[in-house]
């Protein structure tokens, strides 16, 4: 860098080359090339003549005035000094370069006060201007500089030897006191002793200590940065004893911007070039991008990829509402969007950006977090789709941010809120990001920055207090699963396979870890619990994946919370690809955990380091985990030694640490299992809703069907003419004896009965679900059938046709129905009475439930009171009690 001198006696102006430029924020990097002091000045006295209190005063009213004050100014190569009535401006006409000058007066306790106003034409992109003091002679080399931009950030910078000390002794910091384009702004400076004050238009910002310097000359600066040119006009600088500054500058409140009546803090649609870049954009070219405009069009076109191009007006923000428009013109990948709250320190960043990323015809949405320089991951929104979004096309995206409180909008739909504490206030913008390298150019034609009000009231208000449910999965919806990004759909190491109310998961490898969750989430602090229903195969286990980033990757992240079939669980831990030894919890038993293939309601609660498990409600472990601190929630399966590993998982609910509190009980007993009775494999009085819907049952209201629970009753109502439901519980048999206990209400043509031996496959060019089962059902008129379904479609013939049996209680009398099977041989029984035996050998293993059909009616109910699943020598013997 080079620097550049002229001195009159011991009189001086001294320009200077300043560097560094992030953001549009410049930092000082170095003063190169002066020449060492030639003498220590004399502190000066008070001129007499000047007010009490006052040392020194110079209103520009002339430039010989200001001559007879002391000052020696003059123009150089780079810089031009300007004369008008109370007014001097020093316009700088070289990028990265300053001017210094000041009067031939010394002092060392004092406050000084300058009035400042930068040019808010298009030729000053930026500028940095403010008080100098503490030079100790005419080069320069030690001085203490004190300065504004038109960013809207202030900083203090010590010169000791020609050298910037770093770090900065008030790095880059915004402030709502300085006045934003057009606006004049009053930069003031006490000292007394070591300790420096900083004010801004009668404000305290910052207080520091240094004694590297004692006294020296006071005077005024102004820099420009990367634009060609920065032009600022001086209209006074007083110079006070420190009483004199005190009571000028006392009792003052903090700064606080006063919100406009319109609700509107900026607004630019871009019509108006000359009008936008008074607003502070910026219009340039350079290795890294194009920033042009047209008629209400901004055009941010990166041209570097991965680089991701930032644009700013003026004025600095707190708590308010943005929304902008934004359409992509060019690039089959890239990204564009708002960023906010941006602060630099140096030459590095911290800020929020809420981003639209189109790839290859599809769009996402997301939010990062970026710190000193850093992307944060995961970030506070992971990449997800949105209906929302018009790909290809304008979209409309806002954010409210409103204290820690962050609420995100496309095309007027909250999509998202969330919270963090990290940044407080900063730069809004926006910004654009090339992906792939083929000429990303995204146009921005509107830009209007709100108060947090009026936001509210445009696009309606986010939640007064943030849910307690950060995510909900209730497996209703095959769509939703998928929009959340859970593989719903069959590959090549396992089959998804969607019914209402559920997911089953068939893991066709041995050996092998499959996982499967909402992947464009991420979690830091929060409580989780899913339902699952396994298969009762002890080798393999199953459950909660959490905190995970990387799986599939390099260096894996992740905790895992194990459960098996037989009783058994365990956590283990991997941090960048090392698992933990020994394991953070190794393989325990526990009675809370239900054995075999009955449902078991898993959690954890991760708070900080602090790491909780909950088995169907009960606490299990507590244990102080290391990193991982955050990532993904999902639900995993570890397939055994067989080919074939089923789990069923029926919801996952994602909360906050406080409602998972109080939703989990922490019981310090364990409570044995009760022991069931010999030759019983399931029974279900439904007697209690928690307990029906652990052993598997699906609650809920659906498109045709809605089963809900009642005391000793699962109610099942088919809403629809020739519809029919399917309700499973428990494991699936092969050899077993079944019996219900059922009624319907009074209505000619209803069916209900038994399921059994029900399994399914997905169907990959269609990704329907073909469903296989026999279904022995009676009817309030008195018949019974069996029929058969292979592969989603119904048998021709009816293994048994209709009909009658004197032993059906017709109307809505409760009747006993029940089926024993043995290999092929299916026995079926009404009332505790033999009604027909036959064979059959195409399904030979399966699930078993419960049956509704509606027939001629627009709506039917059946009520079911009991199931019951003996074993084959057991049901011998109950099925045929009368």
């Amino acid at each position: 860098m080079k620097s550049s001198k002229r001195t009159c006696g011991i009189l001086g102006a001294v320009a200077f080359v300043v560097a560094l430029c992030v953001c549009g924020a410049c930092a000082l990097i170095s003063f190169l090339g002066l020449p060492p002091s030639v003498r220590l000045p004399d502190l000066s006295q008070p001129t007499p003549s000047l007010a009490p209190g006052v040392l020194f005063d110079d209103d520009f009213s002339s430039e010989q005035a200001s001559r007879n004050k002391g000052w020696t100014i003059f123009a150089s190569d780079n810089t031009d000094i300007l004369w008008s009535p109370k007014k001097l401006t020093i316009a700088v006409k070289k990028k990265d370069y300053g001017q210094f000058n000041w009067p031939d007066q010394t002092f060392k306790d004092f406050g000084v006060e300058v009035e400042a106003e930068p040019a808010s034409d298009s030729r000053t992109m930026y500028a940095r201007y403010g008080i100098l003091f503490g030079l100790t002679d005419e080069s320069a080399t030690d001085m203490y500089d004190f300065g504004v931009s038109t960013t809207g950030q202030y900083s203090l910078v010590k010169v000791k030897d020609g050298k910037i000390v770093k770090p900065l002794l008030v790095d880059f910091t915004p402030s709502s006191c300085i006045q934003a384009r057009p606006g004049k702004n009053r930069m003031g400076v006490l000292v007394e002793g070591t300790r420096i004050s900083l004010y801004i238009n009668g404000y305290l910002v910052s207080t520091v200590s240094d004694n590297s310097i004692q006294g020296g000359y006071v005077g005024i600066h102004a820099q420009s940065g990367a634009s060609e040119r920065a032009e600022v006009s001086f209209t006074r600088m007083t110079i006070w004893s420190v009483e004199k500054a005190k009571a000028e500058w006392s009792g003052r409140a903090a700064c606080k911007l006063t919100p406009p009546a319109s609700g509107i803090w900026l607004q630019d649609d871009f019509s108006s070039q000359q009008a936008s870049m008074d607003r502070g954009w910026v219009l340039e070219t350079t290795s890294e991008r194009d920033v042009s405009w047209s008629p209400n069009k901004y055009i941010i076109a990166p041209k570097q990829k991965g680089n991701r191009e930032m644009s700013f007006p003026v004025g600095l923000f707190d708590n308010f509402g943005v929304e902008i428009e934004a359409q992509p013109e060019a690039g089959s990948g890239l990204e564009y969007g708002i960023v906010f709250r941006l602060n630099v320190k140096g030459d590095v960043s911290s800020h929020y950006r809420f981003g639209i990323t189109t790839y290859k015809g599809e769009s996402y949405y997301s939010v990062g977090k970026e710190i000193d320089g850093k992307v944060v991951e995961p970030g506070l929104v992971g990449v997800r789709p949105s209906s929302h979004i018009k790909t290809g096309s304008k979209n409309r995206m806002g954010v409210l941010a409103q204290g820690t409180t962050l609420a995100f909008y496309i095309n007027g739909h909250m999509v998202k809120t969330v919270t963090d504490e990290a940044l407080s206030g900063g730069k809004v913008g926006i910004f654009a990001l090339d992906l792939v390298g083929d000429g990303a150019r995204v146009s921005f034609n509107r830009v209007t920055i709100y108060t947090v009000d009026k936001a509210k009231a445009d696009w309606g208000a986010p939640p007064a207090t943030m849910p307690s449910l950060l995510y909900q999965a209730d497996f209703n919806s095959k769509q939703a699963l998928e929009d959340d990004g859970w593989q719903v759909t069959s590959g090549n190491a396992a089959d998804q396979v969607w019914s209402a109310g559920r997911l089953t998961t068939v893991v066709k490898v041995k050996n092998y870890l499959y996982v499967n969750g909402p992947t464009y989430e991420t979690f830091k602090d929060f409580g989780v619990e899913i339902e699952a229903v396994p298969e009762s195969d002890p080798s393999f286990s199953y459950g909660i994946l959490f905190r995970e980033s990387n799986l599939g990757r390099e260096r894996p992240s992740y905790y895992v919370f194990a459960v098996t079939p037989n009783g058994m669980y365990m956590l283990r831990r991997q941090s960048e690809g090392k698992f933990a030894d020994p394991d953070p919890v190794d393989f325990t038993s526990s009675s809370y955990i239900k054995q075999g293939a009955v449902k078991n309601r898993l959690g954890v609660l991760a708070e900080g380091t602090t790491i909780s498990l909950f088995i169907n409600g009960n606490r299990v472990k507590t244990i102080s985990g290391d990193a991982p601190l955050s990532g993904k929630v999902e639900v995993f399966i570890l397939s055994g030694s067989k080919e074939r590993t089923q789990v069923d998982f029926s919801r996952m609910t994602i909360y906050t640490v406080a409602e998972a509190k109080k939703t989990w009980s922490v019981t310090t007993t364990l409570t044995p299992e009760p022991t069931r009775a010999p030759g019983i494999l399931f029974n279900d009085d439904f007697s209690s809703k928690q307990k029906s819907q652990d052993l598997g049952w699906t609650l809920g209201s659906f498109d045709v069907q809605e089963r809900t629970w009642s005391p000793n009753q699962l109610n099942v109502t088919v809403k629809k003419k020739g519809a029919w439901d399917i309700a499973l519980a428990g494991p699936p048999y092969n050899d077993f004896g079944v019996e219900i206990e059922a009624q319907s209400e009074d209505k000619p043509g209803i069916q209900y009965g038994i399921v059994f031996r029900y399994s399914f496959k997905e169907d990959a060019a269609t990704r329907s679900t073909l469903s296989s089962f026999y279904l022995f059902a009676v009817s309030n008129q008195g018949e019974y059938s069996v029929l058969k379904m292979v592969n989603g479609k119904w048998v021709d013939q009816d293994l048994v046709p209709a009909t009658p049996s004197t032993y059906i209680k017709k109307g809505s009398a409760k009747n006993r129905v029940g089926v024993l099977v043995e290999k092929s041989s299916i026995s079926l029984y009404i009332n505790g009475n033999l009604v027909k035996t036959l064979t059959d050998d195409s399904l030979t293993w399966g699930g078993v439930g419960t049956f509704a059909f509606s027939g001629s009616n627009e709506q039917a109910q059946v009520s079911f009171s009991r199931v019951t699943v003996y074993t084959a020598e057991r049901a011998k013997s109950e099925l045929s009690k009368r």
